[in-house]
């Protein structure tokens, strides 16, 4: 892990919004990103360049926000160029939970156009892709 790691202003606290700081962090740091153990609130797509390695502590937790509207074509993580593709990307370690219970984390009408997929992960075109050693989770609701 870089001594800028909190330069970028990741916190990590579950609370705040790590998105745009960890993209900002995955774009500068010259293809290799350690995070250590945290709760990372992820509200918009982290979009991994070619020759990138993204390793997370394993009691690290990638969390996509249940509380922010989502629309079809977002999900927790994917590649830069899905158009053309990428190559020679890891994502490595850590716990990725891209179902967490909130006010827009509801699957609509498979019909519905706009409606939010779900999904996680999204690689397209991706040359040497590797995904190791993590494990995926779905927080379920609970009934008050």
């Amino acid at each position: 892990m870089s001594e800028q790691y909190y330069d970028f202003g990741i916190i990590g606290d579950g609370i705040a919004d790590d998105s745009p700081a960890l993209q900002r962090a995955i774009n500068a740091c010259g293809g290799y990103l350690e995070l250590p153990a945290g709760v990372y609130r992820i509200t918009r797509t982290l979009l991994l360049p070619s020759n990138m390695h993204l390793k997370l502590h394993p009691y690290a937790v990638m969390k996509l926000c249940g509380e922010t509207q989502r629309h079809a074509g977002e999900f927790l993580i994917s590649n830069s160029d899905a158009r053309n593709g990428n190559e020679n990307i890891t994502v490595e370690g850590g716990l990725w939970d891209g179902n967490c219970c909130g006010t827009y984390n509801v699957k609509p009408d498979i019909f519905t156009p706009h409606g939010w997929s779900g999904a996680m992960f999204n690689f397209h075109k991706v040359r040497n892709l590797q995904v190791r050693e993590l494990a995926l989770r779905r927080e379920m609701p609970t009934n008050n």
